[in-house]
Order: C-alpha cells, then sequence, then structure tokens
C-alpha cells in the first residue's frame, strides 16, 4: 500500500470516528439536560406540595375553636382542701371522723363568706372538676322561690354523684347509733337504714334541682343529722335548711334575700367530701353563718375514696 493511500484511509476513518465521537456526547448532553429539566419539575412540585402543607396548617391554626358553654361564673375558684403528693400521700388514713357529740353532725364556724355572685332569686352550679367532683352550688333565695319549690313535687334523683358505690353490697342498710353528746341529747335518735344518701347541696325544698352538680355521696347523718325540730330533720345539711326554710316561710325573703352557698371539701384525690362547708346570709345580717356539715357517721370509719365502711367505735 502506498504512503498515499494510507494517508486517504487514515484521513477517512478519523474523520468518521470524530464524527462518532461528537453525537455521542451531544447524545449524552441532551440526556443530562433531559434529567435536569426533570429534577428541576420535581423540586418545583416538592416546593409547591410543602407550600400548600403550610398554608393548610395556617389555615388550621387560625380557625377559630370550637366554642363551648359559659359556665356558671363564681366570684373566686372553688378551693379544695387537699394538695398533690403521691398516691399514699393523697389518700388519708382511713378512720373515724373526730366528731363533736354537742352537735349533730355540723359546727358553726363564724359570720357567713360570700364567695359566689348570683342576681336575687336564681340559682346556680358550679362545673364539676376535672375528677367529676361535684363543686359548689349556690343561690339568692327568696319567699317566692321558697313557695315554688314548696309548690312542687318532691324532685327523683337518677343520676349518681361522685364516689357513689356501686359494687355489690356497696351500700347497705345499717345502725347508726345516736350521739350521746349533751347537745342533740335525748333528740338524738339511732337511725336504721340506707347508709349512703344522694344529698343535696342546696336542698329540694329550697328550689335545688336533683341534677350531678349538685349533689354529693353523703351519710345518712350528714344528709338530715340524728335530731328533729318539730317533726323535721335538724342536723347535718339539715340544720342551715330548715333555718332558710323558716325565715323564707316567714316572707322576710320578699324584701331580703338570703345568701344560700354549699361547697363540698376533699381531700386529696378522694372521690367523696369529707365535709361540706355552707354559707347562710340574710341582706339584713340577722342570719349570718358559715357551718361546716361532717359527712361521717357515729361508730362507723370511711374510705372516702371506694366509699366502703366499716364498724368501730361509738362517740
Amino acid at each position: 500500500m502506498t504512503r498515499s493511500t494510507q494517508q486517504r484511509r487514515a484521513h477517512r476513518y478519523g474523520t468518521r470516528g470524530h464524527s462518532t465521537r461528537t453525537d455521542t456526547r451531544a447524545r449524552i448532553t441532551r440526556q443530562i439536560a433531559g434529567i435536569a429539566a426533570s429534577a428541576v419539575a420535581l423540586t418545583v412540585g416538592i416546593i409547591g406540595l410543602w407550600s400548600s402543607i403550610q398554608q393548610m396548617n395556617s389555615d388550621l391554626w387560625s380557625a377559630s375553636p370550637i366554642e363551648t358553654a359559659e359556665p356558671i361564673e363564681p366570684t373566686k375558684t372553688v378551693a379544695q382542701s387537699a394538695s398533690a403528693g403521691s398516691p399514699k400521700d393523697r389518700r388519708a388514713e382511713q378512720k373515724p371522723m373526730e366528731l363533736d357529740v354537742d352537735n349533730d353532725y355540723y359546727r358553726i364556724l363564724g359570720p357567713a363568706e360570700k364567695t359566689y355572685s348570683i342576681n336575687s332569686d336564681k340559682i346556680g352550679y358550679c362545673p364539676l372538676d376535672e375528677r367529676g367532683r361535684t363543686t359548689c352550688a349556690f343561690g339568692e333565695l327568696t319567699s317566692a322561690l321558697r313557695a315554688q319549690a314548696r309548690a312542687a313535687n318532691r324532685q327523683e334523683i337518677t343520676v349518681n354523684p361522685s364516689g357513689w358505690p356501686t359494687q355489690p353490697n356497696g351500700n347497705t342498710k345499717v345502725t347508726i347509733p345516736a350521739l350521746s353528746g349533751s347537745g342533740p341529747g335525748p333528740g338524738s335518735q339511732d337511725y336504721h337504714g340506707w347508709f349512703w344518701n344522694r344529698s343535696h347541696l342546696l336542698a329540694d325544698s329550697l328550689g335545688g334541682s336533683a341534677v350531678v352538680e349538685n349533689l354529693v355521696t353523703g351519710t345518712r347523718t350528714q344528709n338530715v343529722g340524728s335530731t328533729k325540730q318539730r317533726g323535721q330533720h335538724a342536723g347535718g345539711m339539715a340544720y342551715t335548711e330548715l333555718l332558710a326554710r323558716n325565715y323564707l316561710d316567714s316572707g322576710a325573703g320578699n324584701n331580703c334575700p338570703l345568701y344560700y352557698a354549699a361547697t363540698p371539701q376533699y381531700t386529696g384525690d378522694e372521690r367523696i367530701p369529707r365535709t361540706v362547708l355552707v354559707d347562710v346570709q340574710s341582706c339584713d345580717k340577722s342570719i349570718n353563718m358559715r357551718v361546716e356539715v361532717l359527712n361521717a357517721a357515729n361508730g362507723y370509719a370511711i374510705d372516702y375514696v371506694t366509699g366502703t365502711y366499716h364498724r368501730t367505735g361509738l362517740r
């Protein structure tokens, strides 16, 4: 092969190889460009999706909250009697409550404290607390309101207050012995019947309703005591109820309403109140007292968490 022939072949094949390499680079460049374009489109899509999510979150958090009913508004928060602590600390030892045998399951502590505010001739109830416990009932009672309650039939109670015993034999018929002190004296009587009552904070005879916000789990003696005056129960919660009924029935409550409030007092996480504070004050302060009612029963120790009870020494 002559030199000229070799040069021609080299020139021909070299030119063809250069053209092939150029085509390959162009094809790769186009592919890379396509991939880049796809990546850009994907990035734009992700950014758009993220923006949509952010807008949805913004709309969600800026939306108006669900409206809830306004509770009846007391002038200050109901105080609970116990502080937080370990479960053992929050549950007091089960033992009989100290009873003042010279009074019928109540103690007069001093003048009334007006904790809640409400219009005359009205009754209100505080919401249940976070443990579902009753917290207060209150009202400005008038003789007209008392007349309405008097004319109404006694309300059937169809709800259970906090701590109401639901286990078998959780509420049995018992005998609660009379108190031996000089106060109730011969008027204090043995009681034979159910240990626990659904006890009103504000009695239905004063206009109170049979709603769970107005009921506590109370012993029979917390509810009505162990004495009577002219055939009417006169101890426990009945002490201030009788006082209020006599005042309102006289007609004095039309011109001078009677402030009446009852606030259960709990210890720690206990479901049943150990006492109830009752404040009663007429507008002229002819009646003016704070009364502590004891949720107890003579001769019994009570577990205020479970509602169980057992016999012990008498007072």
